[in-house]
């Protein structure tokens, strides 16, 4: 018996043009959990078939309405009679929601682990576990979109249970920028159509934008050919959009506004500017960026309360600045080289070729803002860079925890993890990062701020946690003291530059 296939039906009750995003993405968060009355599955399950061996790696078809999935229940239960949907609902089910729960777990160690993405019976009935009412962490259904995206099955369900834009954009530019994946501008572009996409098909721009300004050679053209294809453009408009100045417009603005609109001679100054400070950066340092936009936002205090702070439109880099980075900085003798080599546990780990991309540590205050002059930037602010590390601008929503506001010790390096000792640079990317991008933002190395200790003459504000902390000091809120002194092996830093 082969089971009706479901289509999402998005046309009622959706918002009107120029409603306000953070409250359509709230109701998004409100409802999550609560499933759908109609189910909204977008591709064919017939119940006699097997599901395809998992291959590694897999390369599916780039068919988006593909019809041809067959399904298997993943416990020991027999088969059901019934609606699929329905075999999630109802305390029958309990013993195989508590199953498909128990494999998503399985999943996500896996994709740590090993990079290996679920297998489709698994995004099945992640799927249908999220349509017949059932809630999943931010981890699980980001897991289940990026396998949605990379099996080319069930992306518009999968995108229907997303709460974050920032975090659907990135997993989207990064499946563009990827040619092990099938995905394609045009499949973006109607995805976006079917879901009311605006806002993370806006994020996924200012993605392929910041590739566009500061990665490799390669990696810009791909990018600036997906951005001319993701409009609709030829490449030499969209290569011309973007050299003339169109980047830090778009990168910048409010998620509703349109950069292809705003196009004029004040924009255009201003996007130069900024277009020759970023390059200066990128050449200094060979590294990503992300755009910060200005606005009121409320942090945390160093009292512990909370305040609000007005802040100008600003980059942040993504990582943590790295053993390599810094070496260039001592080459060309605008930085110090460190009293102590050794980390946590490794006694030569400044020296080691093998630790090149993990933090540099064991750096002083006065190094870290020497580092950052020499690579055009300076430090953050406090304020800044609680801000990088915790808030969504399209969604106007604070986290606890980059990724969200419960801890999860598998997305940041911390004492409750091993190895007790620094990681590579967004070595937790993506399910760690923050709503913006930016890596490590809890945990590995704490981080110089450009923040004095308010109580504490000689300090500084440290921010982030480290290997040596708990949940607690891990939060994004939480704030830290240190002499300006001090060097030590579990303290780094990243820069900032201010968009002038």
């Amino acid at each position: 018996m082969a089971f009706p296939e479901w289509r999402q039906n998005r046309n009622s009750g959706q918002r009107g043009e120029g409603a306000d995003d953070a409250s359509f993405f709230a109701r998004r968060r409100q409802d999550a959990g609560r499933g759908s009355a109609q189910a909204r599955l977008d591709w064919r399950f017939e119940e006699a078939a097997d599901w395809p061996e998992d291959d590694s790696p897999y390369r599916p078809k780039p068919d988006l309405a593909a019809e041809t999935a067959a399904s298997a229940v993943v416990d020991a239960t027999p088969p059901v009679d019934y609606s699929l949907l329905d075999a999630f609902r109802g305390p029958q089910a309990a013993p195989r929601v508590a199953a498909v729960q128990r494999s998503l777990d399985q999943a996500l160690g896996d994709w740590w682990r090993e990079g290996r993405l679920p297998d489709l019976p698994v995004l099945r009935n992640g799927l249908l576990l999220l349509e017949a009412g059932y809630d999943l962490d931010e981890s699980q259904r980001s897991l289940l979109l990026r396998a949605a995206i990379y099996r080319q099955r069930g992306l518009l369900t999968a995108l229907s249970h997303q709460t974050d834009p920032e975090r659907i954009g990135l997993l989207l530019a990064e499946a563009l920028m990827d040619p092990a994946s099938s995905l394609t501008p045009q499949q973006v572009r109607r995805l976006a159509r079917e879901d009311d996409g605006q806002v993370w098909l806006s994020q996924t721009r200012r993605e392929l934008f910041a590739v566009a300004a500061g990665g490799s050679t390669a990696d810009q053209e791909r990018a600036r050919r997906l951005l001319a294809e993701l409009d609709g453009r030829s490449l030499t408009a969209a290569s011309a959009s973007l050299d003339g100045g169109l980047l830090a417009d778009e990168i910048f603005s409010p998620p509703r506004r349109s950069a292809w609109t705003r196009v004029g001679l004040a924009a255009l100054a201003a996007a130069l500017l900024i277009g020759a400070l970023l390059g200066s950066q990128v050449r200094a340092r060979s590294r990503h960026v992300i755009p910060v936009p200005g606005g009121a936002y409320m942090v945390t205090g160093q009292d512990g309360a909370p305040q609000q702070v007005i802040l100008d439109e600003y980059y942040m880099d993504r990582t943590e600045v790295t053993v390599r980075d810094y070496r260039r900085c001592f080459a060309a003798g605008d930085c110090s080289w460190p009293a102590s080599v050794a980390s946590a546990t490794r006694p030569d780990y400044l020296e080691k070729p093998e630790f090149t991309t993990y933090p540099m540590i064991n750096v002083d205050l006065a190094g870290a803002m020497a580092y950052c002059a020499w690579a055009g930037a300076r430090l953050p602010t406090a304020a800044e860079w609680e801000v990088a590390a915790g808030y969504a601008p399209a969604t106007e929503r604070a986290y606890v925890y980059p990724w969200g506001d419960r801890f999860e010790p598998r997305y940041a390096n911390s004492a409750l993890t091993e190895p007790y000792d620094t990681q590579p640079t967004g070595h937790y990317h993506p399910f760690g990062d923050s709503p913006m991008g930016a890596n490590d933002m809890a945990g590995n190395v704490a981080e110089w701020t450009a923040t004095v200790a308010a109580d504490e003459p000689g300090a500084q504000v440290v921010k982030g946690g480290s290997f040596r902390d708990g949940a607690d000091g891990l939060r994004v809120g939480a704030v830290q003291n240190a002499p300006a002194s001090t060097a030590a092996p579990w303290l780094g830093f990243r820069c900032a530059m201010s968009r002038r």
